[in-house]
C-alpha cells in the first residue's frame, strides 16, 4: 500500500499541470492510512477490559475535491491470509462539503473481522461492524472559517481559531457468531455475557475549540471537544432491554504539515467515541484514524 501511496504522488506530480485548467476538479489527495474501530468493555468496578480491534493492515485511501465538495473511499485487505484467519475486510466512504460556515461529513464504514487485542490472527472473531451516520460542525464566530481550519479543504493557510459546535447522528450495528465475552471472562462483564449483536441509534453534541498556526511554509491544526451522547441500543443474546441511555462523547483532531508550491503534505490523527454504559460496564465505539497524506491542488 505504501508503494501505490508513493506511485500515485510521483504520477501527480508530473501530470498535474495538465488538469490545471479542469472546470470542476480543484484537488486530489492520497492517503496511507491506519484506520480502526474499535470494541471495547471496560468493567469500572474490577478495572477489567476488553477490547477487539479490526484485523487489517495499513491503507491506501483517495479523496477527489470539487468546489467546496470532497469525495473519498478507502479499501483495506486482511492482515494475513493464514489457513486459520476468517475472512476479514474493511471498506470506508466519506463525503465532506462546506455549508456556510460548517462542515457536513456523511460516512459509512464496514468492518469484518475482530480480533480481542494482540491476540494471535488464529483467535480472529468472526464479527462484523458496520457504522453509517452524518455530523455537522459549525464555528460560531463568523469570522473563523471552517474550510481552513477543518481539514485540507483550502492550499492557503492562516493562524486563527475558534470554538465550534458538532451535531452528529450515527447508526451502529455489530453482529457476531458467538459470544463478545469470552470464556473465563463472563463474571467481570456479567451484563454482556452471551451478547451476539447490538443496533444503536446515537444522537450527540459536542462543544469545542479548533485553530491553526501558521509558520512560514510549516501549519499545525487541531481540535478537541467534549459533549454529551444519547443513545438507544438493542442488545441480542442478553437479559439486557433496549433502553434510552446517555453517556459520554468526544472528538479530537490533529494536523501537521508543509505546504509545498501546489500542494501540501503531512499527517493527520483524529479520534472520534461514544460510550454506553449498562450496569457497571461501559461499551466504547471509538472511531481512530491516522494518515500521512499528499494534497495536491490543481
Amino acid at each position: 500500500m505504501f508503494l501505490a501511496f508513493i506511485v500515485f504522488i510521483t504520477t501527480t506530480v508530473m501530470y498535474g499541470e495538465k488538469l490545471s485548467n479542469h472546470k470542476y476538479l480543484e484537488s486530489v489527495e492520497y492517503k496511507f492510512l491506519h484506520p480502526s474501530t474499535d470494541i471495547d468493555l471496560y468493567n469500572n468496578e474490577s478495572d477489567e477490559n476488553l477490547t477487539y480491534t479490526p484485523n487489517t493492515n495499513n491503507s491506501f485511501g483517495l479523496d477527489i475535491n470539487f468546489k467546496n465538495i470532497s469525495l473519498g473511499a478507502t479499501f483495506r485487505d486482511p492482515e494475513s491470509e493464514q489457513i486459520n484467519t476468517k475472512k476479514s475486510r474493511y471498506n470506508d466512504y466519506r463525503f465532506k462539503t462546506i455549508i456556510k460556515n460548517g462542515m457536513l461529513e456523511l460516512y459509512y464504514l464496514k468492518y469484518k473481522g475482530f480480533k480481542i487485542g494482540s491476540s494471535e490472527k488464529n483467535e480472529l472473531k468472526d464479527i462484523t461492524a458496520r457504522s453509517y451516520g452524518i455530523n455537522y460542525t459549525f464555528f460560531i464566530d463568523p469570522t473563523v472559517k471552517a474550510a481552513k481550519n477543518l481539514g485540507n479543504f483550502e492550499y492557503d493557510k492562516k493562524t486563527t481559531w475558534g470554538s465550534f459546535i458538532t451535531l452528529a447522528y450515527a447508526k451502529n450495528k455489530l453482529n457476531s457468531d458467538e459470544s463478545l465475552v469470552p470464556e473465563g471472562k463472563e463474571s467481570d462483564f456479567e451484563s454482556f455475557t452471551g451478547l451476539r449483536s447490538f443496533d444503536q441509534d446515537a444522537l450527540s453534541a459536542i462543544y469545542g475549540i479548533a485553530g491553526t498556526f501558521v509558520y512560514r511554509n510549516f501549519y499545525a491544526q487541531g481540535s478537541l471537544g467534549i459533549g454529551i451522547n444519547l443513545s438507544k441500543v438493542e442488545y441480542k443474546g442478553t437479559d439486557l432491554d433496549s433502553a434510552l441511555n446517555t453517556g459520554s462523547a468526544g472528538r479530537s483532531y490533529f494536523n501537521l504539515g508543509y505546504k509545498f508550491k501546489k500542494s501540501l503534505f503531512g499527517i493527520e490523527a483524529s479520534l472520534i467515541s461514544a460510550s454506553d454504559r449498562q450496569g457497571d460496564t461501559d461499551l466504547t465505539l471509538k472511531r481512530i484514524d491516522t494518515n500521512f497524506y499528499y494534497h495536491y491542488f490543481f
